[in-house]
């Protein structure tokens, strides 16, 4: 598979469709496994390529002075460490427009709680409902701080398995359930669409587009000289017989 173009994790964190002055930024993302996190990518895929474990993210970018909501300690509990950041909640559907390219094994990634109400093969959903109760909600990793003075955290929320379209292309979205809603949500915070807006930030959608690759002129010169070849001898062979 081949890069065409795309926004990554560096893009996304340093120059994205919002305002310059935005303090926390969430985006969603697909990671496909070996690669770096995207969203708003193209990339060349074979006809019907498959590829499994196709991770979901949430990614944090936070612009001083504000603080990072996922990676905020001041609740911290003995038993579980950065427990007020935690996301006690998410909930976000996964499509495909374009072609016939598909998705499948849509799964939340669970750690930390349990399924959320509307959990389908098209919807990621999470629920915990506190340490006490055995769930500590799900945590984030920090990804350091950027060349902007940034600072970044991204949580995985599940996995899909994306299948490129036959011919044309196909675009993969993963969508924030219900913008108006606190479908995402940690422990202390509440909303984080809405206190990302509150801070000058957005919340964001991501997509990924398999786009089939088309042979280049010499390749579909050798397969056509070859089909020739093979039609000739199919030819030859009811003669002789």
């Amino acid at each position: 598979m081949k890069l065409l173009t795309g926004l990554f994790v560096a893009a996304i964190l340093t120059a994205s469709a919002t305002p310059a002055s935005a303090a926390i930024v969430y985006n969603l993302a697909f990671r496909l496994p070996g690669e770096v996190a995207s969203f708003d990518s193209r990339i060349t895929a074979d006809a019907g390529e498959t590829f499994s474990g196709v991770e979901i993210l949430l990614i944090e970018t936070v612009d001083s002075p504000s603080e990072s909501i996922l990676g905020n300690d001041s609740l911290v509990d003995a038993f579980v460490p950065n427990r007020f950041g935690n996301l006690t909640a998410f909930k976000a559907s996964v499509e495909a427009s374009g072609s016939d390219g598909d998705f499948s094994s849509l799964s939340s990634n669970l750690d930390g709680g349990n399924p959320g109400p509307g959990l389908n093969d098209r919807t990621i959903s999470f629920l915990a409902i506190g340490a006490g109760l055995g769930s500590a909600g799900k945590t984030s990793v920090a990804l350091g701080v950027l060349p902007n003075g940034k600072t970044a955290r991204e949580a995985v929320l599940g996995t899909v398995t994306l299948i490129a379209p036959t011919a044309g292309e196909t675009t993969f979205s993963v969508n924030d359930f219900s913008s108006v809603s606190s479908d995402f949500g940690t422990f202390g915070i509440g909303s984080l669409e809405i206190a990302s807006r509150d801070s000058g930030g957005s919340f964001n959608n991501g997509s990924l587009t398999l786009v089939t690759a088309i042979p280049e002129p010499s390749s579909l010169a050798f397969l056509m000289a070859v089909g020739t070849i093979c039609v000739a001898r199919r030819r030859q062979r009811r003669i002789v017989s």
